[in-house]
């Protein structure tokens, strides 16, 4: 997802150099759930994604089709890195976990679909015992991130993502990508966001291949949020 823009004045760096920031930016990703497979229970083959880090980059930039300053980690690697551009990639699930994280109060949850087996006989086979993580991030700084995930639905990108009823807290995304059929660039559209934002019931993710997050992927997640706290809520 990407809609944080890069300062004109630039950035310094999070640490000491440019590919310390890189990778202490990459720490923090990786315990969000990004980088890795989520061990979703019915998930015969899962996509990792990618956080790019100077190491992966020397490794997949090497070859003839590259030149060698191609394998260098620039400091614009790092920023289009924190707005989710560049090399990086995500799945859907991947960004619902990674939100579920500021619903939940810092947890970093593992995904399942199965519950529980049952024999035909009606014994229990297995239950779930999916993992639970504490993120390495202050509450402070997560109570941070989720105010502005409700004001970007108050009166931000993210404002078609409201309900009457419901307080909703969330995030667009609109990820350029070059089209490889006609070589021109376009957007992907992304929402995340969870509710309700006092006693989070859900957490919804919405991507569509083309489009902006704001306009086409909000207000598709707010009729899934509505559906579900309507109609399928306990």
């Amino acid at each position: 997802m990407a809609s944080c823009g890069i300062p004109q004045e630039g950035i310094e760096g999070i640490a000491g150099d440019t590919e310390q920031s890189a990778i202490v930016l990459g720490y923090y990703a990786r315990s969000f759930g990004l980088g890795q497979v989520t061990g979703l229970d019915v998930a015969s083959t899962e996509s990792s994604g990618v956080i790019p880090s100077p190491d992966w980059k020397e490794r997949v930039r090497s070859g003839p089709l590259f030149n060698p300053e191609d394998r260098d980690w620039y400091l614009a690697d790092t920023c289009f890195m924190g707005i989710g551009q560049g090399d990086v990639t995500a799945t859907p699930l991947q960004i619902a976990v990674a939100t579920s994280v500021f619903a939940n109060g810092g947890y970093l949850l593992q995904p399942y679909v199965t519950q529980k087996v049952v024999s035909v006989d009606g014994v229990v086979v297995s239950t779930a015992q999916p993992s639970r993580e504490r993120v390495p991030v202050d509450e402070n700084n997560l109570a941070i991130i989720r105010q502005g995930m409700r004001q970007s639905v108050i009166d931000g990108a993210a404002s078609l993502a409201s309900l009457p009823n419901t307080f909703v807290a969330g995030k667009t995304g609109t990820a350029e990508f070059v089209d490889p059929k006609d070589g021109v660039t376009k957007e992907r559209a992304w929402f995340t966001g969870f509710a309700p934002y006092n006693n989070p019931k859900i957490v919804v993710t919405v991507f569509f291949d083309l489009g902006v997050g704001g306009t086409k992927a909000a207000p598709v997640a707010a009729e899934i949020i509505s559906y579900f706290l309507e109609n399928v809520e306990p």
